[in-house]
């Protein structure tokens, strides 16, 4: 029998999202103009005393979209990380393991539990190392905005 590598990887190449889905990622410069809107309300937030957040992008997104909210968790006493993969490009080989290594490596370096945030495809890479099957129990994971999971 082979390893079981839980739900959350990816085992064969998938196919490149739709140029509709694709669009439909640009709702984040609307994101960004309510994130400042609300920005004084959520300063109100409780602080934390340096628990490690891992930030994921959404798909076809990057680390710079991520840098308002680790800004903010950041300015809450988190210790805020990008996932240090470029662009969101989607399901691939080898992407969920760099995933897991970022993680070990925050919890190893800061020796707490990591919790994973992500928004739409990177709320789906957050959710994957919480599973049963994945390997690291040293995650949780928060996502917002997820419109789809992968099944």
């Amino acid at each position: 029998m082979g390893k079981d590598v839980g739900m959350g990887r990816a085992t064969e190449p998938v196919a490149p999202p739709s140029r509709l889905l694709l669009a439909l990622e640009m709702h984040g410069i609307f994101e960004l103009q309510a994130f400042f809107t609300v920005y004084p309300l959520l300063r109100r937030a409780p602080r934390r005393d340096g628990d490690p957040v891992l930030v994921l992008p959404g798909l076809a997104a990057s680390e710079i979209s991520t840098r308002p909210l680790r800004i903010f968790l950041k300015d809450l006493g988190y210790a805020a990380h990008g996932w240090k993969q470029g662009h969101n490009r989607g399901p691939r080989p080898g992407g969920e393991d760099g995933i897991d290594a970022r993680i070990a490596g925050l919890s190893a370096r800061r020796r707490r539990t990591v919790s994973a945030v992500g928004r739409n495809l990177g709320g789906v890479y957050a959710r994957a190392p919480v599973r049963p099957a994945a390997a690291p129990r040293n995650v949780s994971a928060v996502t917002f905005q997820s419109r789809k999971t992968l099944q």
